[in-house]
């Protein structure tokens, strides 16, 4: 029979091992959450950098389609009398009427992202609700200036595939090459209707506030990465 002593030497001994054992667990489980938080801060840094790159992108075409409003604004009065043209408003938009730049965005971090079992690991919330908004109206918004474009510019875009540029780009510099120029294309009714529904001071899309809303959303979710990141 064992005396008190040796009871709670034995005691003693085995709240040892307990505690022992419990604090290898709770060390190994700290260091596998400090792990996982590492793993997911770097896959949120390459989210950052997607979306910075998604940003000049958006701010690129916001800045396309500001030129473009501005040229066909300025176009507009000239499209029944080409020969009256200012030399110097050819010059500045001419281009407007012959290019068509479609937004494109990257998602390949986001997807490496959204299927990712560390997710549950990023500690700010509400970060991952404004991550998968502003990819979702990144998305949405490559949409709206596809449509944009296909509707206002599709048939003046397969007129402008039939005529040779080579001549117009052989002689960019001058003055009467390009009014001809001009006159060949406002001479195509699909031409002349694009510069009209686009001669406007507000996009009729709504793309300019879209732009608008996208770029400060996407700032803002860089910069909270940014933080969480660092934490």
């Amino acid at each position: 029979m064992m005396t008190k002593r040796e009871i709670t030497g034995f005691v003693i001994d085995l709240a040892t091992v307990v505690i022992g054992i419990a604090l290898t667990f709770g060390i190994s489980e700290l260091i596998q959450q400090r792990s996982h938080r590492r793993e997911a801060s770097r896959i949120l840094a390459m989210v950052k950098e997607e979306l910075g790159e998604n940003l000049v992108e958006i701010e690129i075409q916001k800045g396309w389609l500001l030129d473009e409003q501005a040229g066909t604004i300025a176009l507009r009065p000239y499209i029944n009398d080409p020969e009256s043209i200012p030399a110097d408003t050819l010059r500045r938009h001419i281009h407007v009427l012959e290019t068509i730049r479609y937004l494109g965005v990257e998602t390949d971090a986001f997807e490496v992202f959204k299927q990712s079992p560390l997710i549950p690991h990023v500690r700010n919330k509400d970060l991952l609700r404004e991550i998968f908004s502003v990819y979702s109206a990144m998305n949405k918004c490559v949409e709206q200036v596809g449509v944009y474009y296909t509707s206002v510019k599709r048939e003046a875009r397969d007129f402008l595939g039939t005529l040779d540029k080579e001549t117009y780009l052989s002689f960019p510099t001058e003055t009467e090459a390009m009014r001809e120029r001009f006159a060949e294309l406002t001479g195509n009714q699909a031409v002349r209707n694009y510069i009209v529904s686009t001669a406007q001071e507000d996009n009729p899309y709504g793309l300019e506030a879209q732009f608008d809303e996208i770029i400060a959303a996407t700032r803002t979710v860089i910069a909270t990465i940014d933080k969480e990141v660092r934490r």
